[in-house]
């Protein structure tokens, strides 16, 4: 009797398909303000030293939350339709997309820093080619000034084009998946194959001057996390959660007091020593995969109660989809792109010398004018492209999107793109 009783327990509820991630918009939020501070706590000298030099120099871990969030926004439509046994997205509808939120903003700025900063006085057609094509990650010393931020943004387009081939290594070609253990297996297989890159990377590139650990290779555990918790998601939504053996995956994520305390905690051990210098200094390979574990996992504990946890019923995530903070998030590409222009534009306009301190002024000043030009850069350029995303020229007469994967995956313009802060 008693064992029939325990076959007998109702399975957990399933997660609601049609929610929306609102609250995800105010950790872009946070993560840009956050790699705005880091470059000027870097550019003030200010990273070097003071009782807040380590926590200021580690917020740096944004690159990690925006790959986090990249990685699950964009691959839960794959996840989705395969456990509901249907074809995969479209890929030329889906390229387009991400090409009218990321391009054109983005050669505006290389535009304008090529043209009113003094130090890119001398650029060469080479610079021009390998900053509009987004290709400046794949050799040494071609980042220039105002511009240094974008190597994430290479990376992240990277993932992009890669994401349906990594779909479908991950999710398999053919069959509905029973549940989401091999797939999990195959993303752990990723950042062991992160692990082993940065390692390698290391031995071959000893001086530290070749950009290898910013490659996609040297990051896919970030996006790796991302896509475990959208595969998460997705078995949720379709089979429950209470006889899996994840299932208390889903019970940690009603505890967001307890998953922001362990980030918290790992975060404080990331500025430590253990994670590599604060400065430009090259780490060693040990301190890169610390970093990126650090950061990964106190990623996934913070965006962990937001995506897993009933979005209607929790008051945790009420509270983080305010409009203002939502607001903020939808500008946090545009403050990625434009901050370190405005940052140098606050050292060509002051009498503020470089490396020479004046933190809160400098820090004011630069936020004051970032949300300017970013809110100016959203409003008209932004914003009015992205109404074309469901105009895709190409169209083959392919349909294959069903309506609630369209809802919930592109609610709105602000799908996150890497806000990286290495100078």
């Amino acid at each position: 009797m008693q064992a029939t009783t325990a076959l007998a327990e109702p399975a957990a509820p399933l997660l609601d398909r049609s929610a929306r991630f609102d609250a995800l918009d105010a950790i872009r939020a946070v993560a840009s303000i956050g790699v705005v501070v880091t470059h000027v706590s870097f550019q003030t000298g200010t990273t070097n030293n003071g009782t807040w030099a380590g926590f200021l120099a580690r917020l740096d871990s944004g690159v990690a939350l925006f790959f986090v969030l990249s990685g699950f926004l964009l691959f839960l439509p794959y996840a989705r339709r395969r456990f509901a046994g249907v074809v995969p997205p479209a890929t030329g509808p889906y390229l387009w997309r991400r090409a009218l939120r990321i391009l054109p903003a983005y050669w505006l700025v290389v535009v304008m820093c090529f043209v009113l900063l003094p130090e890119n006085a001398k650029v060469t057609s080479a610079d021009w080619i390998r900053h509009l094509l987004l290709l400046q990650n794949y050799q040494p010393n071609t980042l220039r000034a105002g511009l240094t931020q974008t190597w994430s943004l290479v990376t992240e387009v990277s993932f992009y084009l890669l994401l349906p081939v990594l779909a479908t290594i991950i999710l398999g070609r053919h069959g509905t998946p029973r549940s989401g253990h091999r797939p999990l297996r195959v993303l752990g297989m990723f950042v062991a194959f992160n692990i082993a890159w940065l390692l390698v990377s290391r031995i071959v590139d000893e001086d530290g001057s070749q950009p290898l650990g910013s490659w996609l290779p040297g990051t896919l555990a970030w996006f790796s996390v991302g896509m475990a918790l959208a595969l998460l998601r997705a078995w949720f939504e379709q089979l429950g959660s209470a006889s899996l053996p994840l299932a208390w995956v889903r019970d940690l994520a009603k505890a967001p007091g307890s998953c922001w305390l362990l980030a918290l905690f790992l975060f404080a051990v990331a500025t430590t020593p253990v994670a590599g210098p604060r400065l430009l200094f090259p780490s060693t390979g040990w301190e890169m995969v610390a970093k990126t574990l650090l950061y990964g996992t106190a990623a996934a504990f913070i965006v962990l109660p937001l995506v897993l946890a009933d979005q209607s019923g929790s008051r945790f995530i009420r509270a983080l989809s305010v409009r203002p903070l939502r607001w903020l998030g939808e500008l946090s590409y545009s403050i990625f792109l434009w901050h370190l222009l405005v940052l140098a534009s606050v050292y060509e306009l002051t009498d503020i010398k470089i490396f020479q301190g004046r933190f809160w002024s400098v820090l004011g000043l630069t936020l004051a004018g970032t949300m300017v030009v970013s809110t100016l850069s959203y409003l008209l350029l932004e914003r009015p492209l992205l109404r074309l995303k469901s105009s895709y020229p190409f169209q083959s007469g392919r349909s294959g999107q069903d309506g609630s994967t369209v809802a919930t995956t592109q609610p709105t313009a602000s799908t996150p793109s890497a806000v990286a802060p290495d100078s």
